[in-house]
């Protein structure tokens, strides 16, 4: 109510939260070619699927895989839950922890470097598999698509009009395009609300987890790299960094889990539930308040403001309290706080800091505005990498631009904007009971798109992953919240019409 009040006359906040055609409802808004071609490809479809059927009815694999040992197999009842989605989604959950036990694990080692990129042939393969299984497309409509295939089609090209070198350019295109493909992956395996709430609280548990080590990190006095605070400032002496070696992508992380776990919190209708929460909420910002990662701290308050503001405007009243108390009771952070805006800040930071790499990365936009330097060459992982002389530029937007040009920044802009406008549709479009929950999901995005403005937050693959992963949970919601709960029942989500059996 508040946010329309204020922004109503915005032409921007018309288009963000006007739903989408795709997810209008309405079949007229979507071309007849497009129709007839998603029934053809559905009639084809279930042919496949009554044949694989009749095939597997009559195999002695399924006699094998009903016999009593196969059939009390916990890997084989994850594989069949609800399409696989236990055993691809449930590990991209903990993404964090999979990866540092895989890294740590002698006889894993070699899966350590490559297991992400499994995962997603199998969640891929999974999705493939459950469309021919169920004789349906296993596709839902969103705005993301377009935007996407657009994008995806642009780094294509700049692959190979702008790559002096493949195999850097192939990974530069790789950071860009690979774990996209989790929202999609994530979209369609997701059949029922229960998943998507277990799966975002089990992205809190893990967040928390994380948080908690930090926190005794800094209790310890963990050591850390000088870098990790500018030679002019007093304060911390330590910063929290846990799993994933960097107290920004921690913070990062924490910032997305923050709006969730308040979500679930405002959700829960037991004492357990909301003590359990609470608890989980306390520990994730604690651990955030020890990362010492300002753009983690106001990425998250523009997260919790507009969580209330979307869902109760009374909220605003603790919360702007707490973020004016805290840095009055912990004189670390106050100093974190008042030192950006200081001029010995600005000094460095205009020497060797983020002004003197934004300021770099304009030089090189203004160099080469429409093609960039080419994907994996400037301000970035790769390029640290592979290019001689580079740095990270710690404004995902601007290093996008300077690889991609400005088309690749647009084109990108695009995609993400579509994913907040797809995102508010499905806010709108959700029962009372997932309300705050989607209103979680959806800020905690906005959390990370925010922090990416100072710190190349997308590069990392756990925390490309999570967004996605997030994002598609979001989308998904309305379908699973007011469809039908039988996946064998759901009908072909091109259109929102079934799928015409051929006789």
């Amino acid at each position: 109510m508040v946010l329309n009040t204020c922004t109503h006359g915005s032409f921007f906040y018309r288009w963000l939260t006007v739903p989408p055609a795709c997810l209008s409802g309405s079949e007229a808004r979507i071309p007849a070619w497009v129709r007839h071609l998603a029934r053809a490809l559905e009639t084809r479809a279930e042919r496949q699927s009554a044949a694989l059927r009749r095939a597997w009815e009559a195999s002695g694999v399924r006699r094998l895989v009903q016999s009593p040992p196969c059939a009390e197999s916990l890997v084989l009842r994850l594989a069949c839950d609800r399409g696989g989605t236990a055993l691809v989604l449930w590990p991209l959950a903990a993404y964090v922890l999979v990866d540092y036990l895989l890294r740590r694990l002698a006889p894993a080692g070699a899966l350590a470097a490559a297991w992400d990129e499994l995962l997603l042939l199998l969640g891929l393969a999974t999705w493939a598999g459950k469309g021919l299984w169920r004789g349906r497309l296993c596709w839902r409509p969103t705005p993301v698509t377009i935007p996407f295939l657009v994008y995806a089609g642009l780094m294509v090209f700049l692959w190979g009009v702008r790559s002096p070198d493949v195999a850097v350019a192939t990974e530069g295109v790789r950071v860009y395009l690979q774990y996209t493909l989790w929202f999609f992956v994530t979209l369609a395996l997701v059949d029922r609300p229960a998943q998507v709430r277990f799966l975002s609280a089990a992205l809190v548990a893990v967040a928390a987890l994380l948080a908690l080590h930090g926190v005794y990190q800094y209790l310890t006095g963990a050591p850390m790299p000088a870098h990790w605070v500018d030679v002019a400032e007093q304060s911390p002496r330590t910063r929290a960094y846990s799993l994933v070696n960097s107290p920004n992508v921690l913070g990062s992380l924490l910032a997305l889990a923050v709006p969730q776990a308040l979500g679930h919190l405002l959700a829960a209708r037991t004492r357990p539930q909301r003590w359990t929460l609470a608890c989980l909420l306390a520990a994730l910002l604690a651990g955030l308040v020890v990362t010492f990662s300002r753009g983690a701290w106001f990425a998250t308050c523009l997260a919790l403001l507009l969580f209330g503001l979307l869902t109760r405007p009374l909220l605003l009243l603790p919360l702007t309290a707490a973020s004016v108390t805290v840095p009055l009771l912990l004189p670390s952070v106050r100093a974190r706080l008042t030192y950006l805006f200081s001029t010995a800040y600005v000094v460095s930071s205009q020497r060797a800091g983020r002004l003197a790499r934004w300021e770099a990365a304009l030089t090189r936009i203004q160099a080469s505005p429409l093609l960039g330097e080419g994907p994996g060459r400037f301000g970035g992982a790769v390029a640290a990498r592979h290019v001689p002389g580079s740095f990270y530029v710690d404004n995902f937007y601007l290093k996008t631009a300077a690889e991609t040009g400005l088309p690749g920044l647009a084109a990108y802009l695009w995609l993400l904007l579509n994913v907040l406008r797809g995102g508010m549709a499905a806010y709108r479009n959700v029962g009372p009971d997932m309300r705050s929950l989607a209103a979680g999901l959806l800020t905690g995005l906005v959390a990370v798109l925010a922090h990416n403005l100072v710190e190349n937050i997308f590069e990392v693959p756990a925390m490309a992953s999570y967004f996605w992963l997030a994002a598609g949970l979001l989308f998904a919601l309305p379908p699973v919240n007011g469809g039908p709960q039988n996946p064998t029942e759901t009908q072909g989500w091109v259109a929102h019409q079934p799928a015409t059996t051929s006789k």
